[in-house]
């Protein structure tokens, strides 16, 4: 009965695999292939560290947890890569983005350069002068206040 539970755990692990394969086979076809093949190579050197363990005694149900825990083990390695892969498509995204508004910024007429302009000086000009009468009211307040404590002693 334990061979056949672990038989079943280890076709489920395989259905799981598959599962992110297809997964990844919608996204990204490259992606999908060396995917593939690096799961056919990690299938491959555990079968045969599995067949040299074999020949040393190891019996079947000791070849069978191997073999999954590899196979949950390229799950893994199978998730990490799509999530990497899609971090990396997101930066890709927004850098695209920056290229493209990059592009109609260098397209654009000495007209509406100055009137950008214009705006942007107009605005740095309120901030500016709201800047100065800060910073007045501010030296204000403490010449102010060096008087009185001046006064007191």
């Amino acid at each position: 009965m334990a061979i056949s539970d672990s038989l079943s755990n280890w076709f489920q692990d395989l259905l799981q695999t598959f599962g992110y394969a297809l997964e990844i086979l919608t996204r990204d076809p490259l992606l999908f292939l060396i995917t593939l093949f690096a799961t056919f190579l990690t299938a491959f050197f555990q079968l045969r560290i599995s067949r040299a363990r074999s020949s040393s005694g190891l019996d079947f149900q000791s070849r069978v947890d191997r073999l999954s825990a590899a196979l949950r083990e390229a799950n893994l390695l199978v998730s990490e890569l799509d999530t990497e892969i899609s971090k990396r498509t997101k930066r890709l995204d927004r850098l695209q983005k920056e290229k493209e508004k990059i592009e109609a910024l260098k397209d654009l007429s000495d007209e509406e350069l100055g009137a950008i302009a214009d705006v942007v000086h107009a605005g740095a000009k309120r901030e500016g002068v709201k800047a100065v009468i800060f910073s007045f009211l501010f030296s204000a307040l403490f010449f102010t206040l060096g008087i009185f404590i001046g006064q007191g002693q």
